[in-house]
């Protein structure tokens, strides 16, 4: 179980945030008072939370998980897709230069995005999206296969991210909803299927032995209920309008 986890605070300009959904704006305060929630959910569940004061000069750079990813065995520093927040990198590895081995980072012209990134046991699948390209995840696959972990990839034919549509809650079983449900890369896992009008609660983690999922998804809350599941639910609606799910903000290791 990820015991630890790393937040950056919302900034002020999180209203210029990249978007592909038509939810309204987001609003700054009440952004910041979802985060603090965020982080005191985690910590109510036994999870030691590190926050990072805002960036300022980038209005995404809040969904974390995007810039670097941290495993047992190191850290990488990613490289996002979106040219807009490709400084935000920056001040992440300021940070996890102090803290981790970094063992690799994705170089110009290959381009990797956390949200890309799925991690089951001991194998990521690399989801090739409009963020994250082959020879990033090339190159992130020829550095994980080095650490020995087993990578495979997946080209994502709808939505922004692979981790859009997925989460793993552990024992085989994962978190769908969308075409991935019939993708064979996942044909040998039990499947919780959530309904397409509700299929962004597929963004979820695991922490403190429950599954932390977006509030306003009733239904889907119920069926992961009914698959005898924990869950805490946490209102996101903020981060939603800017294409953010819950495990984008936080890197959890």
């Amino acid at each position: 179980m990820k015991k630890h986890a790393i937040v950056i605070k919302p900034s002020r300009s999180i209203y210029k945030g990249l978007t592909t959904v038509r939810l309204g704006l987001p609003d700054y305060n009440l952004a910041i008072r979802q985060h603090e929630n965020y982080v005191k959910t985690l910590r109510g569940l036994g999870v030691d939370v590190h926050v990072l004061e805002s960036n300022e000069d980038f209005p995404d750079s809040t969904f974390i998980e995007d810039i670097a990813l941290i495993t047992e065995k190191g850290a990488v520093i990613l490289r996002p897709g979106a040219v807009s927040r490709q400084g935000e990198v920056a001040k992440i590895e300021e940070y996890l230069n102090d803290k981790f081995d970094i063992v690799g980072r994705i170089e110009t012209t290959g381009t990797v995005e956390g949200g890309d990134i799925l991690r089951i046991e001991n194998k990521f699948i690399i989801g090739l999206s409009s963020r994250t390209n082959r020879e990033g995840a090339e190159q992130l696959k020829v550095m994980l296969n080095d650490l020995g972990y087993e990578v495979n990839l997946i080209d994502i034919k709808a939505g922004l991210h692979l981790k859009s549509n997925i989460s793993y809650l552990g024992k085989n079983i994962i978190l769908v909803s969308g075409w991935l449900k019939y993708a064979p890369e996942f044909s040998s896992y039990n499947k919780i299927v959530l309904r397409d009008e509700e299929g962004y609660a597929a963004n979820t983690f695991v922490a403190g032995g429950y599954v932390l999922m977006p509030k306003n998804a009733e239904h889907s809350i119920d069926v992961v209920r009914h698959a005898k599941f924990l869950v805490k639910a946490i209102d996101i609606s903020e981060f939603r309008k800017i294409d953010g799910g819950l495990s984008c903000l936080s890197l959890r290791y």
